[in-house]
């Protein structure tokens, strides 16, 4: 539960206790459900080195045996990671692919097809990563509720749709009406389904400001951005935080000096993370 109100020096002090309980008592399943919270909200806290250290160890643990949940966890978390990191695995890809096809739970299927699509999106792979957000989409409508880091799995699926549309407005071309749709779609149920969980806030917040921005509503974007910097920096989140700065930044006038500070505060949060893939999208907004 503290996981997912963002009570982190609880969830550290619980989390510790109930792994050396389980792998006292050789409990291998509960002691890997633990150790993904673990991971993921190392994730969450933007400590991606200490994240890989315990996905480490959790890696140790899988074998042939594991059930299709523990692999899924495993898996995504690794990708997501890789995914920060901007280097991506094709085969690992394709074996969360797998993995998100098969007998999984609601909460953990969306996980699966949300990170694959934002993977496939950063490799500019749009084809494959549609298809795995229209899927995940479907997945959400049936979702009565996201929490802690399953986060990460409706916001690849809204980031891939949303990114959809901007590209075909970036590209000349209209912006396809069901598209547009399915995007407002995804945003509107990521607000709802994640409303009682405060680590989902932020992001619930960041897509709300691109879909505003999307529509053609600069200020109302804007007010959901600084909205999402306030609530993640007061959950100590700080790639929400960083995002927020860049999406404010990257939406200002090129005159304005607000915008390079902005983006070179992002930045600075970025690299602390060690998340190469939005430090080097800073950057770049930085330098253009």
């Amino acid at each position: 539960m503290a996981y997912g109100l963002a009570k982190w020096d609880l969830v550290d002090h619980r989390i510790e206790r109930a792994t050396t309980l389980y792998r006292t008592l050789g409990d291998r399943a509960r002691w890997q459900a633990a150790r993904t919270i673990s991971v993921f909200v190392a994730i969450l806290r933007g400590s991606i080195g200490r994240a890989d250290d315990l996905l480490s160890d959790l890696a140790a643990t899988i074998s042939t045996d594991s059930s299709t949940q523990v692999r899924a966890w495993n898996l995504s978390s690794r990708v997501l990671i890789s995914t920060m990191r901007g280097n991506t695995d094709s085969s690992e890809l394709k074996e969360l692919r797998a993995l998100a096809a098969g007998k999984l739970a609601l909460a953990d299927q969306l996980l699966c097809l949300g990170i694959v699509a934002s993977a496939y999106l950063q490799r500019q792979e749009m084809p494959i990563a549609l298809e795995a957000a229209e899927r995940g989409l479907a997945v959400l409508t049936e979702s009565k509720i996201v929490w802690g880091g399953y986060v990460y799995g409706a916001a690849g699926v809204a980031d891939v749709l949303l990114a959809h549309c901007a590209l075909s407005a970036v590209n000349g071309r209209s912006v396809d009406a069901k598209a547009f749709e399915n995007a407002r779609a995804a945003c509107r149920l990521i607000s709802r389904v994640a409303r009682t969980s405060p680590v989902c806030r932020p992001c619930a917040l960041l897509l709300r400001g691109r879909m505003s921005l999307l529509s053609g509503r600069t200020a109302k974007a804007r007010r959901a951005w600084h909205a999402a910097t306030s609530v993640a920096e007061s959950l100590q989140m700080p790639r929400e935080w960083g995002l927020a700065l860049y999406e404010i930044g990257r939406s200002t006038a090129p005159s304005d000096p607000s915008r390079s500070a902005n983006l070179a505060r992002a930045a600075e949060i970025f690299e602390g993370s060690g998340i190469a893939a939005d430090l080097k999208m800073a950057r770049q907004a930085l330098s253009g």
